[in-house]
């Protein structure tokens, strides 16, 4: 079947999903459907996909959960579902825009069981960017002053190595470092654990630069919010949207000069158990 991005209409995207999952797998019915996606009626799906019935928040997040979507698949899935069940003109149009930003956003590839060797060192990430933008000479010390903060000419040099070992880096006729993959992504929950010390030292880095940075070179902002559940998958959506867009920003940039981190948080400080809330 086509790739989820290639869909208008929900129902036709969950059609072609229920056939080749019965191609692919025994036992696959409406009611094992129904069991993955926390639903009791055992013929909703089939109602849902003649168009019968209309899925609510639940639902689509249920329904997600049963063809295992995630990330951008996951948000497309949410938003397409939105736009045909809109029913106003503007909210289409919401929706629309999202699903637009999301098909025509940059390829991020999978670095699958490479993610925990990279990310376990905080300044991989940035030596992958940083080795590009001029040819060092392998002077290591000279590379490691250019990080902020500065790191180790052992500290650098080792991280190249890895960088090339993983295949993240090679050199190109001229010897200067490049790119193998222009976005990635870590697609391996085995490289949770390394992913979360990266984000935790990236805070750390952040929360001092505040103060040891002029407000010219960074920008922090944030906010507050009370929200719901759908509020805040919505929300979550609309991130990724904008994240599609920055990737291609940075993939139309040819005369970068810095290498930035762009981190988003989203993180209760306060719920409601009463109204559903969750911690």
């Amino acid at each position: 079947m086509q790739p989820i991005f290639e869909y208008l209409d929900f129902r036709s995207f969950l059609k072609d999903w229920f056939v080749e999952a019965k191609s692919k797998k025994k036992g696959v019915s409406y009611r094992w459907f129904s069991a993955r996606a926390g639903i009791a009626s055992p013929v909703f799906p089939k109602l849902v996909m003649e168009g019968e019935r209309n899925l609510g928040n639940s639902g689509i997040e249920g329904f997600a959960d049963a063809m295992n979507l995630a990330g951008k698949e996951r948000s497309f899935w949410i938003h397409l579902v939105g736009f045909n069940q809109a029913k106003t003109s503007q909210a289409k149009q919401e929706h629309y825009a999202i699903l637009s930003d999301l098909v025509y956003s940059i390829q991020e590839e999978s670095i699958g069981n490479s993610s925990f060797r990279y990310y376990a060192k905080w300044f991989h990430p940035v030596l992958r960017e940083l080795a590009t933008l001029r040819n060092f000479h392998d002077r290591w010390e000279i590379l490691g002053t250019w990080v902020i903060p500065p790191i180790q000419p052992q500290e650098a040099q080792e991280g190249i190595e890895t960088l090339l070992a993983l295949g993240l880096l090679e050199h190109d006729p001229q010897g200067q470092l490049i790119q193998t993959k222009k976005a990635i992504t870590s697609g391996n929950p085995l490289a949770r654990k390394a992913l979360l010390e990266f984000h935790k030292t990236m805070l750390d880095h952040s929360a001092k630069i505040l103060e040891e940075l002029p407000k010219e070179s960074r920008h922090v902002s944030g906010m507050t919010l009370g929200v719901s559940g759908p509020c805040y998958d919505a929300i979550l959506a609309e991130y990724e949207a904008f994240r599609s867009r920055v990737l291609r920003l940075v993939h139309r940039d040819q005369n970068s000069d810095r290498v930035m981190h762009m981190g988003f948080q989203l993180i209760p400080v306060a719920c409601d158990p009463a109204r559903g809330g969750s911690r």
